[in-house]
């Protein structure tokens, strides 16, 4: 009796210590597999594959793994991994996988990826997969692929649809105009409204007679997608249809969208619309100034110059920059009142106008801001005030500029020197190629620029050594593009191609102020107190671990704290977080970009940088569907709360900023 009341004891134990096992052996698998994801976020970090050690996740009984793996060879760029996606995407029984390689062959870019492309548009089924093929074709952008992915545009599934629309705008080949056409009348309106955002992509005037015809659509959605496409045609025949249209749209974005499409189409008898939007919301009055400024519209004088008293610091700033370039060289006293104004923002965009000036006092007002403790921003804004003055540009000063420790006047001047074809500054240009420090690279690459446009014999030595040994791509293609400047034919024969440059990848160093590599960041939300309220944004911790974790730190440290958005544009972006205020700034050090197949949609959380892998601090909030970013820029979040605050935001709002955590 007593063993009966044992055996099932002894059983117990046995589930018990099997499921121990059991849990034991999980526990230890997904730490192995967290410790294989750290090595390939290494591998992504330092950017290189290590010759084939990354390659041999691809083949990893780890879906995860392999995922992440072909997401990773994609970031890095090295063409040496095509063989290895290319196979992935044939042959992997993971349709995730097979789109993560997909994905990875549309960064890479290379041409020899698109016949394995092709190859599946005829045999792959899963619509995720397909959606990926289509845009990585769009991204090699070949010329004659438009046809490659035709068929799917007759996809039963929307998002395929969508990306194939997304591809051909990428492609902007005038043969797939009657491909878009048809996809205008698509019952989806997600699908309808990329058809029109295709076509502003293709040059001509084919299309305009539609989408004029879309204006008249139930849909809100699609009118407004027409307006902005019959702006970026610059269709005069649709300019008085436009104008017509702020009697149906009473929705801010949507009247952003007509003033900036009247001023790109610039047609004069639409001038009386633009001043009536001077009347409206603020992020329409500042893009009818910029409409005006572009169309130059004299006439419409008298109702911009009230604007700098506007509330808003960005319709301040407009009304100063439309001013200026109204008057031209006579502005000054118009913009003498902007140096008085209570935003850093309006006294740099007024310090920047001054060199349209012909006063003779300009020139020793925009260098006594130089030679003061003046914020940088405003240095920088002298700066580019002075390059502007042409004939009358203080040429030493400039020079010195380019030798001083303020970087970003530094990289002003460079481009400046360049600008003004001022050749005793080769030398100085060429001392500058050897800077070293922050912002070093931002000023290198200003001064290859200008070395270019100064075709100085003397300096292709030099332009030699740079595009041989900088590691930062940018530089070496601006070493090129400054040589073949100065170089006959048969000379550039023997260098790279810029597609060769590209394709070149070389590992780069670590910061040690950056934030330790993670396999996927904890940081949950980031939450931003904003003058209008709070913004909370969802984090991506798994699609782009480093540069959320690098958030999240920042945050937790107080970086934020008091910042500024120094950047807004209507039914576009709000942009901060740059110590600097002017978009030029950093912590200190850069993050590899993460690009993911993820979309910029209406408040989607992204990062900007001066080129890939530059990013750090500085964050951007889009107002609208931005798609053109998409693979080109970071994503590390989403607003889920307080896109009403976004919209609110006006240049020169602070905020601060809190992170919170997932448990260890």
């Amino acid at each position: 009796m007593g063993l009966q009341r044992l055996r099932p004891i002894r059983q117990g134990r046995a589930l018990v210590t099997g499921v121990l096992l059991l849990t034991t052996f999980a526990a230890c698998s997904a730490h192995h597999h967290e410790s294989e994801l750290v090595e390939i976020r290494r591998f992504e970090d330092r950017r290189t594959a290590a010759g084939d050690s990354l390659l041999h996740y691809l083949d990893h009984h780890s879906e995860a793994l392999r995922g992440a793996a072909a997401r990773a060879l994609g970031r890095i760029g090295d063409p040496g991994a095509l063989e290895g996606l290319t196979r992935t995407l044939r042959e992997d029984g993971s349709a995730e996988v097979r789109a993560e390689a997909a994905f990875a062959l549309g960064l890479l870019g290379h041409p020899d990826a698109l016949p394995a492309l092709a190859a599946r548009v005829g045999l792959e089924t899963e619509p995720e997969v397909q959606a990926e093929v289509a845009l990585a074709i769009g991204r090699i952008g070949e010329a004659g692929s438009s046809s490659l992915i035709a068929p799917w545009l007759e996809s039963p599934f929307p998002r395929v649809r969508e990306d194939v629309l997304e591809a051909l705008a990428l492609l902007a080949d005038s043969s797939s105009v009657d491909l878009i056409l048809p996809r205008l009348d698509d019952p989806v309106e997600s699908v309808a409204w990329r058809a029109a955002y295709a076509l502003e992509k293709i040059p001509g005037q084919s299309a305009v007679p539609r989408l004029m015809g879309l204006m008249r659509s139930s849909s809100a959605a699609l009118r407004s997608a027409a307006i902005r496409s019959l702006g970026r045609l610059k269709a005069e025949v649709a300019a008085p249809l436009i104008a017509q249209a702020i009697e149906d749209h009473p929705a801010p974005r949507t009247r952003v969208r007509i003033a900036d499409a009247l001023g790109r189409i610039g047609v004069a008898s639409t001038i009386p619309t633009l001043i009536a939007l001077l009347d409206d919301d603020f992020h329409v009055r500042e893009t009818a100034l910029r409409a005006l400024a572009r169309m130059e519209a004299r006439s419409a004088l008298a109702s911009v110059l009230p604007l700098r008293e506007d509330p808003s610091v960005s319709v301040r700033a407009a009304a100063y920059e439309c001013s200026a370039i109204l008057l031209g060289a006579e502005a000054y006293d118009v913009l003498r009142r902007g140096l008085e104004d209570s935003s850093e923002i309006v006294v740099a965009v007024t310090l920047a106008q001054l060199g349209r000036c012909k006063e003779e006092g300009v020139v020793d007002l925009l260098l006594a801001y130089l030679h003061q403790e003046d914020p940088l921003a405003l240095r920088a804004a002298a700066t580019e005030g002075l390059a502007r003055l042409g004939d009358r540009a203080p040429l030493n000063e400039l020079r010195a500029l380019l030798k001083g420790e303020d970087w970003v006047s530094a990289s002003v001047a460079a481009t400046a020197l360049g600008e003004l074809k001022d050749l005793e500054s080769v030398a100085d240009l060429l001392q500058a190629l050897d800077r070293e420090g922050p912002g070093a690279q931002e000023v290198r690459w200003a001064a290859l620029q200008s070395l270019g446009i100064l075709s100085a014999r003397s300096a292709v030595p030099r332009l030699r050594q740079a595009l041989r040994e900088e590691a930062d791509v940018r530089l070496r293609l601006a070493a090129r593009e400054a040589l073949e400047k100065v170089l006959d034919d048969d000379e550039l024969a023997h260098l790279p191609t810029p597609e060769e440059i590209r394709f070149d990848v070389r590992p780069v160093h670590r910061s040690p102020q950056q934030p330790r590599l993670v396999a996927k960041s904890r940081a949950l939300q980031l939450i931003l107190h904003c003058p209008q309220g709070r913004v909370v944004i969802d984090l991506y911790g798994e699609d782009a671990p480093q540069m959320v974790e690098n958030f999240g730190r920042l945050a937790e440290r107080g970086f934020f704290d008091g910042l500024t958005f120094h950047r807004v544009v209507g039914d576009f972006v709000v942009q901060g977080g740059d110590p600097l205020g002017n978009g030029w700034g950093d912590p200190g050090y850069t993050v590899r970009s993460e690009f993911s197949r993820r979309h910029f949609g209406r408040g989607t959380v992204g990062v900007a940088h001066s080129g890939k892998d530059t990013g750090s601090c500085q964050l951007f909030i889009t107002h609208s569907p931005q798609h053109h970013l998409d693979a080109r820029y970071t994503i590390i979040g989403q607003v889920v709360t307080g896109m009403d605050v976004v919209d609110a935001i006006d240049r020169g709002d602070r905020f601060t900023a809190e992170v919170k955590w997932d448990s260890p």
